[in-house]
């Protein structure tokens, strides 16, 4: 796809019909509660097909004509568009994936990877383009930063005298906004690899979303590997965020009608409850104190509806055990079950475990632009189900 006016015209005339009402809403709370304009692909692919295959393979290029197309935008008050953006949510499911489940040939295009946020780095302001002042003649030329680089970019001469520099950044005239990165990982329910996660950068005002540890979310961006390291011949993915979805990430995402069959043949039983139990672990050996343990963990994960009746005290829905028994007697092991079976369950063991490890903790590595970052542990990432 070639830049063209033609192009820019669709982008306007599709804005126009289908987001007529969001962008009059955006000019009323713009610039200080919202810069950007969400708009789903699912209205780009009605409104034209090849312009929302445009989108999958050139993703950045279509969304600065359709930023370009929301600047241009004619409206009855006057406010202008100069710093906003249009974001794209809501790739069909053949773009959708998990940690993991995409491939090089994906890089450069658009897709929404699903995960839950385990680390989240500080917001800091990057430089986006930078006035750099020549210190012999005065003179300012600006240079664009790449993208994603440690290194400030400086001119490879001034402007106007062509001399080579010296220069000064002249940083309240430079163009800057704020960088963030957070890390998903695949949810506790899925992960059977404990490295795999991946690095979403987010950028303006992105950046600065309410996004806590635990939380599941669906990002949509473009994917990316960092290359900055080129004496490496392998490299790790990211997504150059441009949207973010916050998810439930609880059972409420399970569709019973799937397993309708079998709930129905468990409640016509004659004991569901010892049905449930005789498949929970079925590989341990069996006492009468291990099938009451078996029965009270399958009651936890079950559970019940919270009460909260007038007047009285209120009546939680969900319950805590303590497994108390000497080694080798099955703890572990009806642990990883219960791990295995829950919708939304984390399991860490009790060696080396601290605080820290349970709740969260701020860790120094390489991630993110500050490279100090909140990492979540245990309970927040088991938030909402069973922390094991």
């Amino acid at each position: 796809m070639s830049k063209s006016a033609d192009f820019l015209e669709m982008c306007e005339e599709f804005l126009d019909r289908y987001y007529r009402d969001e962008i009059g809403q955006l000019a009323q709370r713009y610039p200080g509660e919202q810069r950007s304009l969400v708009v789903d692909w699912s209205d780009i692919l009605r409104y034209n097909t090849d312009m929302a295959d445009d989108y999958v393979e050139q993703p950045e290029v279509v969304r600065e004509y359709l930023s370009e197309a929301l600047r241009l935008y004619d409206l009855p008050v006057d406010v202008g568009f100069e710093q906003a953006h249009v974001r794209v949510r809501g790739l069909n499911d053949e773009r959708n994936y998990e940690v993991g489940g995409y491939l090089p040939h994906h890089i450069g295009e658009a897709i929404t990877v699903r995960g839950q946020v385990s680390q989240v780095s500080a917001s800091k302001p990057e430089l986006v383009t930078g006035n750099f002042e020549c210190m012999n003649c005065g003179c300012i030329t600006e240079v664009p930063q790449a993208d994603g680089s440690d290194e400030l970019q400086e001119p490879n001469q001034c402007a106007g005298c062509e001399r080579k520099g010296p220069f000064r950044l002249n940083i309240s005239d430079s163009t800057l906004h704020d960088s963030q990165v957070i890390r998903i990982q695949q949810p506790p329910e899925m992960s059977r690899d404990a490295g795999s996660h991946l690095d979403i950068k987010l950028k303006d005002d992105l950046a600065s979303a309410d996004i806590y540890g635990g939380e599941r979310i669906a990002s949509t961006g473009v994917l990316s590997i960092d290359a900055r390291d080129l004496e490496k011949s392998t490299f790790d993915y990211y997504l150059a965020g441009d949207n973010i979805d916050i998810e439930d990430g609880s059972y409420e995402d399970i569709d019973p009608d799937e397993y309708r069959d079998e709930i129905d043949a468990i409640k016509e039983s004659d004991n569901p409850l010892q049905r449930l139990a005789d498949n929970f672990a079925p590989h341990l050996s069996r006492d009468d104190k291990l099938e009451q343990i078996i029965v009270a963990l399958i009651l936890q994960m079950v559970g019940t509806a919270r009460k909260d009746p007038d007047g009285g005290p209120t009546k939680r829905g969900d319950s805590h055990l303590l497994l108390l028994g000497d080694p080798g007697t099955s703890k572990s092991e009806l642990l990883e079950e219960v791990e295995l079976l829950s919708p939304r369950a984390k399991l860490k063991s009790g060696e080396g475990i601290t605080k820290s490890g349970v709740t969260a903790a701020a860790t120094k590595d390489d991630f993110g632009p500050t490279q100090w970052s909140v990492k979540a542990g245990l309970m927040v990432l088991a938030s909402g189900g069973i922390a094991c």
